[in-house]
């Protein structure tokens, strides 16, 4: 019984502090980095029925340099077998994206709503007959999500973007979530 009133004292210090540290001002923030699982609906190009790349990680830093905006850097990296045709037959392949651009924030009661643009380039590897066997080109992503503050840290609640590149066949819609530290 002393074990669960200690720990149920414990949970409200700890919810206490959390509260108490989420009312940071949006100005005070300057750097945010991120990270989180990644899925993403589509094949790598050449291939002939995927349909997605489940296995997949992300990897952010936004520095911002106004309230609620800034300038985002966006690494990921997707994984899932790929059918080529019926002679390459069905093959590991890999989709990593490394992007650039500018995100915004706006917070909105006790959640946030992001929004972001970013170019860069995608690459897909794992294409059978390609010399050598990856495929690097232009990409763009844009999307949105939300955000769950709690001081500096936080959770990113959701994150769905949209994906164009000569690298996958078609529009590859994203999913992404995790967490975040902001200072």
């Amino acid at each position: 019984m002393l074990t669960r009133i200690l720990i149920a004292f414990c949970v409200c210090l700890a919810s206490t502090n959390a509260m108490a540290q989420a009312s940071i001002a949006d100005d005070e923030v300057k750097i945010e980095v991120s990270g989180g699982y990644a899925y993403a609906w589509g094949d790598v190009r050449r291939a002939t029925g995927g349909d997605t790349l489940p296995k997949g990680w992300n990897g952010g830093f936004v520095l911002f340099f106004s309230e609620g905006v800034g300038f985002n850097v966006d690494i990921a990296g997707h994984y899932g077998k790929q059918f080529f045709g019926s002679q390459a037959g069905t093959q590991d392949a890999s989709l990593h994206t490394y992007l650039a651009g500018v995100k915004l924030t706006h917070p909105l009661s006790k959640i946030e709503i992001t929004a972001r643009l970013l170019g860069g380039i995608a690459q897909a590897s794992g294409v059978p007959g390609g010399e050598p066997e990856n495929d690097t080109e232009v990409a763009i992503m844009f999307g949105g999500g939300l955000n769950l503050p709690m001081g500096r840290f936080g959770i990113q609640l959701i994150q769905f973007d949209i994906l164009l590149s000569g690298a996958v066949r078609e529009v590859t819609p994203a999913v992404t979530v995790g967490a975040f530290y902001r200072w």
